[in-house]
């Protein structure tokens, strides 16, 4: 490889001779040099740093050992400093590209990561990432925007109220890690010598909650770790060779992952061959000393994430402690060499530091950066995401030959919301502009938006303490004593504020104030009705003097909800009290009373429609990073809306924006078509419209369990699997369960084959015919899931996928799908070690999990012999 590379140099320096590589060393995605040779290059300045005969490991060798102490120190962190005398140039380690790369202009915006794992396609992720890459790629030599990407992230989606679960490929370790792997090796190319990108997989490990990640500590089996919180992490290192990883905030089992030697030295590098840098979480070096409190001082906590393996930091703890950490004997500059060569060698694979057209990533078609090519790659990735999670009686698809009229209602009727770590795209299809692309002038396309993500309760239904004004007396209080007198009063028409890291009021001091509302509420009819409050921070409602809530001690937004019997029109004394202690602040309220005068505009603009489009769901204001999704059901106006467009027009199908699986009972029994589009890119509202109305084919599979019901979940802060977390383990019936996803063709599963012993250590053959039975060409995701008969879930999952595959059928087309199963995923980890162990199993061949789908069941076993 370095013989060639020197060769190509040659060429380049001796002869200068334009570049014409007809041969690009075997890498399938790089670009044909042009024929002059010459990049067009505005972002960066050539910097040719070493002799390019050296191979890299020398080069930086020789770099490391012209700079100071303090000059390595300063490289350390996620903004470097220049070292002019060195040719060095400054670099910041931070861009994202989790579906496609964020902060650097117009850019391609694929769907969101859960979108991707929706699609149970690995070839379709690795096109993805490759073209997120080629953007990148792009962007660098445009405005110098760097080449080192935190994503993906591979954190198992264990909870449905993680606030992140929409960055992750879902709550399986094997479909995580075959599209970890794709994802990872599109963003770093294939060429011998050269990376493309940077990927780095994160938060090494098991970051599932937002609301206490900087002090939790996860209590996880050693065998949960590895049977479930590691694979995907281990996959990417050995089959992608991920070049960076990102530790987590959140400690386990009583360690910080960024000071864990065994995490990051004899897990990742030693058992996993790891040869890339590890970089922390944003203040995750700090959050050592300030909240987990493993080490006493910054000085510490820099010199342990040196020693742990923690090469590069996020944050300023480095940069400011490790030089006075190596004076005071903590830490050796022999280290921080060791952290340091890890670092820049990822930026020498760049080919930063070579000849700018030496590299053939750097010879793309500018033509490409959100362009027509990528745009049609973000529709089909947009397509086979969307999930059809219920389709009664064939309502859809709906033939717009037969229609006059469509009425689109919801908060995300004209808002296609595109996730977090969303670049800017040069356009961003809404469902509204969809839908009436679609079906032309003939139709008539209306649209309300109906209600908000979250509808405070109105002023019509608030009286405030002085029993005339519309609203509620409201007093801010400096502190947290509510017997101080206010600092100031005023009546607050709806309590429906999210003041985020703000406050209410310049003169209040963030994380030292308190609100008390107070006056009346009214109902609108007479009966028992739902009051609920979103809180980010501890509240306490009374109702007829009564205190019917108290959550003082509460964190991170939550939703809490009571019942209670009203009069219509009479009214019901009512007091909340609202402390803000740290983090973000917002309190809510909301009730089941609706806005009347709304909803019957609502309810009249769709009663004569042909078609109802309801789009309803979340997005940050309700879930994001820092925050966890405060309920896993459908928002109490949202669900109201729903049923009362239901009531006057049952032709309604009800679309799911979501970053989090949504649950509504209510709907899975009445509407009778339900659409899971999570939040799908820039091409949204055309692949939804596509779907619709038949243009397309519904073929994507939840990654994620919708249960039925909160009950049904631990507390988010309890890592046990085993305690029903995931399809794996849960006993009950869900609402809709992992692997599901329904289609507009129907598929008939037959001739079921597979070995009737394994072997331990051997490898398990099985086959199946599937046949398309419709006259509509589909694809199918093929599942594989095996379960141990009569062990207890501590040993073995209650089922387990194990392989899958995409078909592609015409109508009345038959295929053979054949599936080799390796040991690996037939084995447990039990005394240090994999093992498969002897006994009876089920293997189950389908459309997603046996009792959920359609499918074949059939035995086998592992021997001993």
């Amino acid at each position: 490889m370095q013989a060639r590379k020197s060769l190509l140099v040659g060429a380049f320096i001796l002869a200068n001779i334009s570049l014409k590589a007809q041969d690009n060393g075997g890498c399938d995605d790089c670009p044909a040099f042009n024929a002059s040779g010459k990049v067009e290059v505005r972002g960066v300045k050539e910097r040719i740093i070493g002799d390019l005969s050296q191979p890299i490991s020398a080069r930086v060798e020789n770099l490391i050992s012209k700079m100071t102490l303090e000059e390595k120190v300063a490289q350390l962190s996620n903004e470097t400093d220049s070292i002019p005398r060195l040719n060095l140039p400054s670099y910041n380690y931070w861009n994202e590209c989790l579906h496609g790369v964020a902060r650097a202009g117009e850019v391609t915006v694929f769907p969101q990561a859960i979108n991707l794992a929706s699609t149970w396609d690995t070839l379709l992720i690795k096109k993805v990432a490759s073209a997120i890459s080629t953007e990148a790629r792009l962007k660098y030599l445009e405005i110098g925007k760097g080449l080192t990407y935190w994503s993906p992230t591979i954190n198992m989606a264990r909870d449905p109220r993680w606030g992140r679960n929409e960055e992750t490929y879902g709550e399986d370790p094997y479909l995580t890690s075959r599209l970890g792997v794709a994802f990872v090796k599109g963003l770093q190319g294939d060429h011998p010598d050269y990376l493309k990108t940077v990927a780095t997989i994160k938060h090494f490990v098991a970051n599932n909650q937002e609301n206490d990640r900087f002090s939790s500590s996860s209590q996880i089996p050693t065998k949960q770790l590895y049977e479930y919180y590691f694979p995907a992490y281990e996959a990417c290192v050995k089959e992608a060779d991920a070049q960076s990883v990102m530790t987590a905030y959140n400690a386990f089992n009583g360690v910080a992952p960024s000071g864990s030697t065994w995490l990051l030295g004899d897990v990742l590098r030693k058992e996993w061959g790891f040869d890339g840098f590890v970089v922390s979480d944003c203040g995750a070096i700090g959050v050592m000393n300030w909240q987990h409190r493993v080490v006493n001082s910054l000085e510490e906590a820099a010199a342990l994430g040196i020693n742990s393996g923690c090469d590069l930091e996020c944050g300023g703890t480095y940069r400011e402690k490790l030089v006075a950490a190596v004076k005071m004997g903590l830490v050796s500059e022999q280290a921080i060499d060791k952290a340091l060569t890890r670092v820049l060698t990822a930026r020498f694979k760049l080919g930063e530091f070579d000849p700018i057209e030496l590299v053939p990533y750097n010879h793309y078609d500018k033509k490409l950066l959100a362009g027509e090519k990528f745009g049609k790659l973000a529709y089909e990735a947009a397509v086979k995401s969307i999930v059809l999670l219920k389709n009664d009686n064939d309502f859809l698809p709906v033939d717009k030959k037969k229609i006059r009229s469509v009425a689109i209602v919801g908060p995300f009727a004209d808002n296609n919301y595109l996730g977090g770590y969303s670049g800017k795209p040069v356009h961003n299809v809404s469902l509204l502009q969809g839908v009436k692309d679609l079906v032309g002038k003939k139709v008539k396309v209306s649209y309300m938006e109906g209600t908000s993500v979250i509808s405070p309760v109105g002023s019509e239904y608030l009286v405030a303490s002085d029993g005339v004004s519309q609203g509620l007396t409201a007093d801010y209080i400096s502190g947290h004593n509510l017997s101080n007198i206010p600092l100031f009063s005023r009546i607050d028409k709806t309590v429906g504020f999210d003041w985020g890291d703000g406050t209410p009021d310049e003169h209040l001091t963030k994380n030292n104030y308190s609100v008390r509302w107070s006056g009346y509420l009214k109902a609108p009819v007479s009966g028992k009705h739902t009051i609920g409050m979103y809180a980010d921070g501890g509240v306490r409602i009374w109702l007829n003097d009564r205190l019917v809530l108290d959550k003082w001690n509460a964190r991170g937004l939550q939703f809490y909800s009571v019942e209670a019997p009203f009069e219509a029109g009479r009214k019901m004394p009512v007091k909340i009290e609202y402390i803000n202690k740290t983090g973000a602040a917002a309190c809510m309220l909301v009730s089941d009373f609706g806005n009347s005068d709304q909803i019957d505009k609502v309810k009249e603009f769709v009663s004569g429609a042909d078609l109802v489009l309801v789009a309803l769901g979340n997005d940050e204001k309700l879930a994001r990073e820092n925050r966890d999704l405060p309920s896993i059901y459908l928002p109490m106006t949202q669900e109201l809306l729903l049923k009362e467009i239901y009531k006057v027009n049952p032709r309604t199908a009800l679309i799911l924006h979501t970053g989090n699986p949504l649950t509504s009972k209510w709907a899975a029994e009445n509407v009778p078509a339900i659409l899971q589009a999570w939040y799908p890119g820039q091409e949204g509202g055309k692949a939804l419209a596509g779907i619709l109305f038949g243009s397309e084919n519904p073929s994507g599979k939840l990654p994620m369990t919708i249960y039925e019901s909160e009950e049904q979940l631990p507390d988010i802060l309890d890592y046990d699997i085993w305690k029903g977390r995931t399809y794996q383990y849960l006993s009950s019936k869900p609402l809709y369960g992992f692997g599901h996803g329904l289609s507009y063709s129907n598929f008939e599963y037959t001739h079921l084959q597979s070995d009737g012993v394994v072997r331990p250590d051997g490898t398990l053959q099985c086959s199946i015919e599937i046949k398309n039975i419709s006259d509509v060409a589909g694809e199918e995701v093929v599942q594989v899931y095996i379960s141990r008969e009569n062990t207890p879930v501590y040993t073995f999952p209650l089922k387990k996928l194990v392989a899958f595959a995409r078909v592609d059928l015409k109508p009345g087309e038959s295929k053979t799908v054949t599936f080799t199963i390796a040991p690996r995923q037939l084995s447990i980890w039990q005394e240090g070690i994999w093992k498969m162990l002897p006994g009876k199993y089920s293997l189950f061949v389908g459309s997603g999990q046996e009792g959920l789908s359609k499918g074949i069941n059939r035995n086998f076993e592992i021997r001993v012999e």
